[in-house]
């Protein structure tokens, strides 16, 4: 394989990769604005709920959710949400107390949400089969979850310092490819066109030929 062909090879192996990584940190933005807009639009919707009906239940305000297909954790972090805005805004519409009756209310349903799926049905077995299981699994339960948090924020980063030390390893590979033989090509170059030259030059009439 010469150096045009090994050098083409490698400027499109480096287009490729940086155009998947591109799609794929656009796909990554655009999913977090979707969730974020969801949460908005349910937070608005579970605000002027609550505030037209006294009497909501959190049956109810599930269904909101339901309509507006949003998960369990965009759940959780709207009714996070909202409960900061209840505690730190004056006037806010909801009181906190029905909000934190609807948050007891989805940890009751979801009681292992953030943590890993093949982890849930040993502890839901273990807390059926022990006596007082659901209260020694809280401490349990309780650190599974900051630490499944804190992992998936861990992988995410190590994966996009890894795509980027790769992109950066690559452009640099490549440019020292090019520039270690450049000298090399451009030698080559001149070769070619000095051949290209040299029968226009025997084809030309030599001085003396043209004086006799």
């Amino acid at each position: 394989m010469d150096f045009l062909t090994l050098q083409n090879v490698l400027l499109v192996t480096v287009i490729l990769f940086v155009w998947g990584y591109f799609l794929w940190a656009v796909n990554t933005i655009t999913d977090s604005l979707l969730n974020i807009r969801q949460r908005n639009k349910y937070k608005e919707a579970l605000v002027k709920a609550m505030t037209i009906n006294e009497d909501l239940t959190w049956d109810q305000a599930k269904v909101i959710a339901e309509v507006r297909l949003l998960s369990q954790s965009c759940i959780k972090k709207s009714l996070n949400r909202l409960i900061d805005e209840a505690l730190t805004e004056k006037d806010f519409e909801v009181s906190v107390k029905r909000l934190e009756a609807f948050k007891t209310s989805f940890n009751k349903d979801e009681p292992y949400d953030g943590i890993p799926n093949e982890l849930k049905l040993p502890l839901d077995k273990i807390k059926k089969e022990i006596e007082n299981g659901q209260e020694l699994l809280e401490p349990l339960v309780g650190h599974l979850k900051e630490f499944s948090n804190q992992s998936a924020a861990s992988k995410k980063r190590q994966n996009i310092i890894s795509a980027t030390s790769l992109i950066v390893g690559l452009i640099s590979f490549s440019y020292a490819i090019y520039t270690t033989n450049t000298p090399e090509l451009e030698t080559v170059q001149a070769l070619q066109s000095e051949i290209k030259a040299m029968p226009n030059k025997s084809l030309q009439p030599t001085t003396k030929a043209a004086v006799e």
